[in-house]
């Protein structure tokens, strides 16, 4: 069998070009019978190869103890359909190996414009990005980059401030060295940070305040994952809650979401929510609609069984009235969603009716005038019948316009102010 040097696509792009390529290529061919259900792109299968050589992941003068070498494929996943590799997780490497003596980091290397199909990409432990390539791929929607070296972050600031990333829309970080990432992905939609202790999660708290983030305008959902924490932690305590919800998610102008996929206890929201006060210099989040929390095991499965716990959560809807969905979630691994109670659902059912339209300084008998009455109820009905989520119902409607009657015109030329109850 010939060998040519495009055949392993040796090029000016600085490939694997001192090693044994008739061995290099058995073991591609090997590999392609063994990912036979997944139907690799030969082509793509080589670059795929190239990269773990490069980085010291395959060796090929080492077999498996059997005689063969196989390329790894559970870090890879094919579109299945023209078997292109779409997604690449874990690249260079996971964290430590079979000895637990951790890998070290690595550069990754700029032939990864070669799988121009990607759409995912996970990078754990990198040394350096080329992030100029890396900006080349077409369809790369999904990056992660997490504990990589501490230079990285003068890697990413010192590249041409042209290069972006256009189409990453969801964006995951762990380690304060990836953080300036964020300003070359001006068009994520979604914000992961993974923060697994206390330290974590003070850095990302500490870079988010520092920040305006003028350019994230499409930022809609801000994610905290902590679900691994070491040790068994909990790495978010009520200060850090206080600081996103008023200091950090105002900046935020489009955030519908916020997810705090992190097991803490109960106590920490309790915690925050004792620290809620009627400060009105304090600016509340208007565009900030959905919340969920995850919530250590041993909880009450209902809000009812707890009444400070109800009254933590009410304290908290009261002031974040434009929260219209809000997702409690109990247990560890197996995770069920807690009942809210009725009073918690009617408090919901007013955030989403128009709660704040209600709300006045206590001098003035309505913040709305009667004119404007029909146009409020008109909204509030299409709400609910077009766009229904998953806790709305006709009870739902029925109740919201009630609130909304009773606290609205139908109090109008009273001589007291009108409160939300």
């Amino acid at each position: 069998m010939e060998i040519h040097d495009d055949d392993l696509l040796f090029d000016e792009m600085g490939l694997i070009k001192s090693i044994d390529k008739q061995k290099f290529l058995e073991i591609c061919k090997i590999s392609e019978q063994q990912w036979h259900e997944s139907m690799t792109n030969f082509n793509d299968l080589k670059a795929y190869a190239s990269l773990l050589v490069q980085t010291g992941l395959l060796n090929l003068d080492e077999d498996d103890g059997n005689g063969q070498h196989i390329i790894p494929s559970f870090m890879v996943g094919t579109d299945g359909v023209e078997g292109r590799i779409t997604s690449l997780h874990s690249f260079p490497s996971g964290t430590v190996n079979s000895s637990n003596v951790v890998i070290p980091y690595r550069d990754v290397p700029r032939n990864i414009v070669r799988l121009d199909r990607l759409e995912v990409l996970y990078i754990d432990r990198a040394k350096s990005l080329p992030l100029e390539e890396l900006s080349l791929l077409p369809n790369l929607n999904v990056l992660s980059l997490s504990r990589c070296w501490d230079g990285l972050s003068d890697n990413i600031l010192g590249a041409p401030k042209s290069i972006h990333f256009p189409n990453v829309k969801r964006l995951h970080l762990r380690g304060s060295s990836s953080f300036p990432m964020i300003h070359r992905c001006t068009s994520v939609e979604k914000l992961v940070y993974n923060c697994q202790n206390l330290g974590e999660t003070d850095m990302t708290i500490r870079f988010l305040c520092s920040n305006t983030f003028a350019s994230l305008e499409s930022l809609q959902c801000l994610y905290f994952n902590g679900m691994h924490a070491d040790d068994g932690g909990i790495p978010m305590n009520a200060n850090h809650l206080e600081t996103l919800f008023f200091d950090i998610v105002p900046k935020l102008s489009n955030v519908k979401k916020l997810i705090f996929h992190t097991v803490f206890d109960i106590s920490t929201f309790k915690a925050f929510a004792d620290r809620i006060r009627s400060d009105k210099e304090r600016t509340i989040p208007k565009s900030l609609s959905k919340v969920h929390f995850y919530w250590r095991s041993g909880q009450q499965e209902s809000t009812d069984h707890d009444p400070s716990t109800k009254a933590a959560l009410l304290k908290f809807l009261d002031t974040f009235d434009a929260v219209e969905q809000l997702v409690l979630w109990n247990g560890v691994g197996i995770w069920k969603k807690i009942d809210y109670g009725h009073d918690l659902k009617y408090s919901l059912v007013r955030n989403r009716v128009g709660r704040r339209l209600l709300k006045n300084d206590g001098t003035t008998k309505s913040c709305l005038p009667l004119s404007v009455w029909p146009l409020v109820l008109e909204k509030a009905q299409k709400m609910f019948f077009y766009e229904p989520h998953s806790s709305s119902n006709s009870d739902d409607m029925i109740t919201g316009m009630y609130y909304l009657l009773r606290q609205g015109p139908a109090l109008l030329g009273r001589k007291i102010p009108i409160h939300s109850k």
